[in-house]
């Protein structure tokens, strides 16, 4: 089964607009933490915070980059506003 899109293959890097493409995997304000499964090609809950605990920022990763432990490099995203809603 192909999947309907798969971030992984976007660049991390738009050399023509000088900008980062991040894939956000957990929004801020969220309690629930997610990871983009590369094999199923989906993003899956991984965790949960207690009760009135929130992420406070976005986190995601850079595509087609890979860091020292083998995964995508990791993004702390820091904005003014968010960069979508639910």
């Amino acid at each position: 089964m192909k999947a309907l899109s798969d971030p992984t293959h976007l660049l991390p890097i738009s050399k023509k607009d000088k900008l980062l493409q991040v894939i956000v995997e957990t929004p801020a304000r969220s309690r629930n933490k997610f990871a983009f499964d590369p094999e199923q090609k989906i993003f899956a809950l991984k965790t949960v915070l207690p009760a009135g605990m929130v992420f406070p920022y976005d986190f995601g990763f850079l595509p087609q980059t890979e860091a020292g432990d083998g995964d995508p490099i990791d993004v702390l995203l820091l904005m003014d506003e968010p960069p979508f809603r639910a």
